[in-house]
């Protein structure tokens, strides 16, 4: 993947399958699955921002759970923000040799 054009990001979802799968089909919501089905098709590397794992490869075996970034208190928010952060500084430099994350609308993918 080295020399990716772009990394994609989708938000995890509440919808869940209810039982341990790749984290790309644990969430189902409909969103979710346009979103994921049309960044697979770029076959540019993407993550899953979740609220338990921070950033998540899709072929991570996750198991379902109940956590939102919106009950999270403003410590903890910032804490998972820069864990975040720092696993997509890491991941950057070996996936792409773009300096910065540039945010995209789904509908222009």
């Amino acid at each position: 993947m080295r020399g990716a054009k772009a990394i994609y990001l989708v938000s995890c979802v509440a919808n869940k399958m209810p039982y341990s799968t790749l984290a790309r089909r644990l969430y189902t919501s409909p969103w979710f699955t346009m979103a994921s089905d049309l960044i697979e098709k770029t076959g540019q590397p993407w993550f899953i921002l979740s609220a338990k794992h921070g950033l998540l490869s899709p072929g991570t075996v996750i198991s379902p759970y109940e956590k939102t970034l919106n009950t999270m208190g403003v410590f903890d928010r910032r804490a998972w923000a820069e864990m975040v952060k720092q696993r997509l500084m890491k991941g950057c430099q070996r996936l792409t040799s773009q300096p910065f994350l540039r945010v995209c609308d789904i509908g222009k993918i």
